[in-house]
């Protein structure tokens, strides 16, 4: 599925994730905290955050985009054949990935 010209952030596609809608002093401080932590990952199998937005009430995530869109959507698809090989190498990226973040 195309995205929109919009959803390109220096000749990649990106994810455009709206946080919260209104903005109060705890919502700012536990956003920019989510901030620092998503700005030290660093892993082939996390989605790196590529930049943030503060504009009136709205707090804007910007992360990368998998290339093939997300794992659950990928799996649910009926017509997508997925062979056993490619369905191990996807266990071991996530588990790689969740192993990361949990150390």
């Amino acid at each position: 599925m195309p995205l929109p010209d919009s959803n390109v952030l220096r000749g990649a596609y990106c994810c455009l994730q709206r946080i919260y809608d209104i903005v109060d002093g705890k919502m700012m401080d536990e956003f920019q905290k989510e901030v620092q932590l998503m700005t030290s990952l660093k892993h082939a199998n996390v989605l790196q955050l590529l930049g943030v937005s503060v504009h009136a009430s709205e707090l804007i995530m910007v992360t990368g985009l998998a290339d093939r869109g997300d794992l659950m959507n990928a799996l649910a698809d009926g017509a997508l054949d997925i062979g056993w090989d490619a369905k191990l190498a996807m266990i071991r990226d996530v588990a790689n990935g969740m192993a990361y973040l949990h150390a």
